[in-house]
């Protein structure tokens, strides 16, 4: 098989609020209250490439591809490789494949092969080239940062009436949009108002149905980050959980309690993603108490 290529598109205070204990429904799974067929989660077998090129960090468009390494999710642009035209042919051969510079120079740091220079393509281990690969400009290596393309889902979990125009969790989102030029990072946005057993039933079952639609996303996602905007009691530091019944008086409660309720029915979605992060926006007194 040749070398795989693709082309791509060029604020919160605190305050004191009465303390409540809740009561969690029983956990229920969502999967297994779906029936077989109605939601499948795609593995793919192959590893999801980067978009930009690790040389010039930019796409690839018209006459020119990005090379996808067969060792690692980096991707090098056929502007950066000086491949002459009397090489195009032997590269897309069956067999062929294409190692990036950064797992080249890697893996003679650390003595699994020997100072040879880089060829980039190669055949049963050996270099289908008589003489080196030329890099077009600047490159600069990392062993851990690169631009990665997987797929990667925003869910945040805002209190109800808590302005969090301009926060931090959308700004991140709106960051990265950019790198996904052929999509896979979703923002979801959820407000909570959990002040009652009654309410975590209502808002539990709200979120099953968007867990549900999450499920069906093709491949799944590799990164999911939850992020939670929310008020503290400055006493004990508890989170605020949303409103005593229908009064608009915040109440809080303590914290395990607090990421049970926001957490436990996106369980399904957590244990299916390879990593998931929780980014806490809320006052000084949760840490201070904690």
């Amino acid at each position: 098989m040749p070398p795989w290529t693709k082309q791509t598109c060029k604020k919160s205070t605190g305050d004191d609020a009465p303390h409540v204990t809740l009561n969690l429904p029983g956990a229920v799974s969502t999967v297994s209250r779906v029936e077989v067929g109605t939601v499948r989660i795609e593995q793919e077998e192959r590893m999801d490439h980067n978009n930009f090129c690790l040389v010039c960090r930019d796409g690839s468009v018209d006459k020119h591809y990005l090379y996808m390494c067969d060792s690692c999710p980096r991707t090098m642009c056929s502007h950066c490789l000086q491949i002459t035209p009397r090489h195009q042919d032997i590269i897309s051969e069956v067999g062929v494949k294409f190692i990036c510079i950064s797992c080249h120079v890697l893996a003679q740091y650390h003595g699994r092969r020997p100072k040879n220079p880089y060829f980039g393509f190669y055949c049963d281990g050996k270099p289908i080239f008589d003489t080196f690969l030329q890099i077009r400009g600047a490159l600069e290596l990392s062993h851990q940062a690169q631009v990665s393309a997987k797929t990667v889902l925003f869910i945040h979990l805002n209190l109800i009436n808590n302005d969090a125009t301009g926060g931090p969790f959308k700004l991140a989102h709106d960051f990265l949009m950019p790198y996904f030029p052929n999509g896979g990072i979703v923002f979801r946005e959820v407000t909570f108002d959990v002040g009652s057993d009654s309410k975590i039933v209502k808002f539990h079952s709200m979120v099953n149905k968007l867990v549900l639609e999450l499920l069906a996303f093709p491949g799944g996602w590799k990164c999911i980050i939850f992020g939670i905007s929310d008020h503290t009691n400055n006493t004990f530091g508890d989170p605020f959980v949303g409103y005593e019944g229908k009064k608009k008086i915040y109440i809080a409660t303590p914290v395990n309690t607090f990421l049970d309720i926001m957490l436990g029915p996106f369980k399904d979605l957590i244990n299916l993603a390879v990593e998931s992060y929780l980014w806490l926006f809320c006052c000084g007194a949760i840490v201070n108490n904690s």
